[in-house]
């Protein structure tokens, strides 16, 4: 994935690369559609790029519901992390539908743009886990 991520880069002209957090998660991704899955992801993530790399915040909702799955039943029960994974996937979408505004991301989501950077900020490290 990575050699065709570089490729596709450069053809793009785009310098844009993977944060270590996502390659892991993409790495852990069971591909379901094979080959053709992995070719449209690479490139709808490298056109739809709206910084220099891709953190997992970035990754399609299809990722995030594998690794979900792949949670214990305990954790999916457990209501800090169900309420902390709503606002990052809440967060998440309303970035990609602003295409990375913050203040818009703030008006759709009916917070400060003070509250949406800290959020942002805290959701960081969640991205690790």
């Amino acid at each position: 994935m990575e050699d065709y991520w570089a490729r596709k880069s450069r053809e793009l002209g785009k310098e844009i690369r993977l944060g270590e957090v996502a390659l892991r998660m993409l790495e852990q991704y069971s591909w379901p559609g094979n080959v053709r899955e992995v070719v449209n992801m690479v490139e709808r993530l490298l056109v739809s790029a709206t910084t220099f790399v891709i953190e997992p915040a970035d990754l399609p909702l299809s990722v995030w519901q594998a690794r979900a799955e792949g949670l214990s039943q305990k954790s999916l029960w457990h209501l800090p992390t169900v309420v902390m994974e709503a606002e990052r996937r809440t967060l998440q979408e309303a970035l990609r539908q602003a295409q990375g505004n913050r203040r818009e991301v703030a008006r759709l989501v009916g917070l400060s743009r003070a509250s949406i950077y800290r959020k942002l900020k805290r959701h960081r490290p969640l991205q690790s886990i």
